[in-house]
C-alpha cells in the first residue's frame, strides 16, 4: 500500500504460525470453509479492526513486542516475517478509546504481570514485554482497569480484581495467579460482561461474570463446567480452530451457568479462540 493512499478500514488477522493477514471484506465472506483454504494454515489467535494508516503494537508469546505500520502491509495477501512469534493481543496506543491503564500478562507457568500501559508506548520493534521465567510463554496478554477481573483456568477458575494484582514495571516476572503451575487460558471480563467459554467437546457458552465468587489470587480457584479448556470475553463474532479449520462463529451462544454445560458449537477438539 502506498504513502498516498487514501485511509480505509481495514481487519487485520493474525494466525499462530506468525503470518498477517489484511482484508476489507467483511468477515463473514472470507473463505473459510474449504479445507485448502489459505486462511486455514494456521489457528488464527487476533483478530483486529484498525484502519490503514495506524501502527499496531503486537504483543506476542514469546514475550516479545513488535510494531506494525499498517501502511506497509499487502491486502487480500498472506504476510510472512511481521511478527516473529504468536500474536495474542495488538493494540494501537494512540486510541484512547481503547487503551486502559494496564497490560495484563498470564504466563503459562500461572504468573500474572500488571505493568502500566505507558511503560510500552515509546518501546521498539522486537523489545521485550516481560521477563519469562525457564520455559514458560505467555498464554494471555490484555488491557484492563482496575475495576476489571481476570479470570484464570487451570482445572479449576481463579477469579479475582485486577486491583489485588501489584503493579510491576516492564521488564519483571510477576506473581502467582493459581495454586498450580500449568494455566490453561485467561480473559479479562468487566463486572456486567459475559465470557465465553469453551470445553474441549466443542460445547460453548456466554457465562455472566456475576456467576463466578472472587477467590484470592493464587489459590485453587472454583469449579466449572467439566472439560473447560478456553476463554473469551463477550464478543460479536469468534473464530474457532477445529479440525484443521478456521470456524467464524457469528451467533452468540446460549447464556447459562459456570457449571452447566454448553450448546454444539464445533466438531472436534477446539485449540484457539479469537474474538
Amino acid at each position: 500500500m502506498s504513502e498516498g493512499a487514501p485511509i480505509e478500514e481495514v481487519k487485520v488477522l493474525m494466525f499462530e504460525n506468525g503470518s498477517i493477514f489484511a482484508t476489507q471484506q467483511k468477515l463473514e465472506n472470507l473463505d473459510l470453509k474449504r479445507k485448502t483454504s489459505e486462511l486455514n494454515i494456521s489457528p488464527i489467535t487476533v483478530v483486529k479492526e484498525t484502519k490503514t494508516d495506524k501502527v499496531l503494537s503486537v504483543f506476542t508469546k514469546d514475550g516479545s513486542l513488535s510494531q506494525i505500520k499498517m501502511l506497509t502491509v499487502s491486502m487480500e495477501h498472506l504476510e510472512f516475517g511481521l511478527i516473529n512469534s504468536t500474536a495474542l493481543a495488538a493494540f494501537d496506543f494512540n486510541n484512547k478509546e481503547e487503551m486502559k491503564d494496564y497490560i495484563i500478562f498470564v504466563t503459562s507457568g500461572g504468573l500474572v504481570k500488571k505493568t502500566l500501559t505507558s511503560e510500552y508506548l515509546t518501546s521498539k520493534n522486537n523489545s521485550r514485554t516481560i521477563r519469562l521465567k525457564g520455559d514458560q510463554e505467555l498464554i494471555f496478554v490484555g488491557t484492563a482497569n482496575d475495576e476489571d477481573n481476570l479470570m484464570v483456568l487451570d482445572e479449576k477458575m481463579t477469579f479475582f480484581k485486577v486491583s489485588d494484582i501489584t503493579t510491576t514495571s516492564k521488564i519483571t516476572i510477576g506473581s502467582k495467579a493459581i495454586s498450580t503451575n500449568h494455566a490453561i487460558s485467561a480473559a479479562l471480563v468487566g463486572d456486567n460482561e459475559k465470557v465465553l467459554m469453551l470445553n474441549k467437546a466443542g460445547q460453548g457458552k456466554l457465562t455472566e461474570a456475576k456467576e463466578f465468587a472472587y477467590s484470592a489470587k493464587g489459590s485453587n480457584g472454583q469449579v466449572v463446567a467439566d472439560g473447560t479448556v478456553l476463554l473469551s470475553k463477550e464478543s460479536d463474532y469468534y473464530f474457532i480452530f477445529s479440525n484443521g479449520k478456521n470456524i467464524l462463529i457469528d451467533k452468540k451462544p446460549s447464556t447459562k451457568s459456570k457449571i452447566a454445560v454448553g450448546s454444539k458449537l464445533v466438531t472436534g477438539s477446539p485449540t484457539t479462540i479469537s474474538s
